[in-house]
């Protein structure tokens, strides 16, 4: 059952307080998945982050926060620092998969500004229909051959597990009861 977001900030906050930023940042991380493209969890993972001092993560969710505080320039200036290149979709590739928006329109005001001054176009040639959260051909091959190997796996223990039962078995007739 996925949680209310007043209940996750509550749980965020509680962490902070007790002086655990590292659950806090596991608890705003791992609902990001879960709400979509959320600017209040996106600026409320940045904070974390950077009380954390991690800046050029930091940056990455205040800047897709939308949000322009004085505090957070120097994070989002990292950030665009390291992935903005003019004229890329480097920037959008660094997002978590549920804010990487079909169209630059899309996204928040501030946001767009930014990556229209980036040079940043609409994603090519991805369908309207088609998931922000698709795997990327990579994933996917490397998911099939794990599958793959694991089906091995389980059938070679399956065999070896045969071959010891049958060997026990046998054992078991000629020692205790005199088979041959």
């Amino acid at each position: 059952m996925r949680r209310r977001a007043p209940d996750l900030y509550e749980r965020a906050d509680a962490a902070i307080a007790a002086g655990k930023l590292w659950r806090a940042r596991e608890i705003l991380q791992g609902n990001i998945p879960l709400h979509g493209y959320d600017r209040h969890l996106f600026e409320r993972h940045g904070q974390v982050l950077l009380r954390l001092g991690d800046a050029m993560e930091a940056g990455k969710y205040l800047f897709l926060s939308g949000e322009r505080r004085p505090e957070y320039e120097e994070a989002i200036s990292i950030f665009l620092a390291r992935h903005g290149r003019r004229g890329s979709r480097q920037v959008i590739a660094e997002f978590p998969l549920v804010a990487r928006l079909k169209h630059v329109s899309e996204y928040p005001e501030a946001v767009r500004r930014t990556l229209d001054e980036l040079g940043v176009e609409d994603a090519p040639g991805r369908a309207a229909s088609s998931p922000a959260h698709a795997p990327r051909p990579r994933r996917r091959v490397a998911r099939r051959i794990f599958q793959v190997g694991c089906i091995v796996l389980a059938a070679v223990l399956f065999i070896w597990a045969c071959v010891g039962i049958g060997i026990s078995l046998d054992w078991i007739g000629k020692h205790w009861f005199g088979w041959r």
